[in-house]
């Protein structure tokens, strides 16, 4: 059954007077897959092949926060971190904020998860409850075990730090719990410079 949800997509850019910049946009499929919340209690996963949610029971709520039953549609969009044309697809500048400092950001994999009904309106995790999300990670270094996990904030234009994620190394993916839905991102923090010549 074919779901015809969409998720916006920010992207933040800054103009001096006269300035004149050209974008690419690049269009990626996503997977929609439909769940009943209700099946959901039992530990149903929504995957797109690549990218894995978990759901605990009772997990979705309404904009107003109120607690939603029924057929839940889920949207996924997998990236992959190694592949020119998908960084193209990268929300935002590659920085974030880290406790109120911006960092550079080197992203390992990011993913986009929406949540909607079947009117279109668009749904969350219920307060208090969490998601698990699996996708997969490239670059990892043979140490990692943990990676920062970042969510893109759309009112901000920039992304925010929150948690870990733990890195499976023989699967090459990383799994994290989160609280809301937006692009999700596996990025080790770098050190902003300026290079003057």
């Amino acid at each position: 059954e074919w779901f015809s949800g969409y998720a916006p997509l920010t992207r933040t850019m800054t103009l001096q007077d006269g300035e004149e910049r050209f974008l690419t946009f690049r269009l990626k499929m996503a997977n929609f897959k439909q769940v009943d919340a209700e099946a959901v209690a039992s530990g149903t996963t929504v995957t797109d092949g690549t990218t894995n949610v978990t759901f605990p029971a009772n997990a979705f709520a309404r904009s107003d926060n109120s607690p939603f039953t029924g057929p839940v549609n889920v949207q996924i969009c997998s990236f992959n971190a190694a592949d020119p044309e998908d960084l193209e697809s990268f929300p935002g500048d590659f920085a974030g904020v880290d406790a109120d400092t911006e960092v550079g950001l080197f992203s390992l994999g990011f993913v986009d998860v929406q949540i909607f009904d079947n009117d279109e309106n668009p749904l969350q995790l219920a307060e208090g409850k969490t998601a698990t999300l699996t996708f997969p990670v490239q670059n990892l270094d043979p140490a990692d075990t943990t990676i920062p996990m970042w969510y893109f904030d759309e009112a901000q234009g920039t992304w925010i730090r929150e948690g870990e994620g733990t890195v499976d190394q023989t699967t090459g993916t990383i799994t994290a719990e989160v609280s809301h839905f937006t692009f999700w991102n596996a990025d080790k923090p770098v050190t902003l410079t300026d290079c003057i010549t």
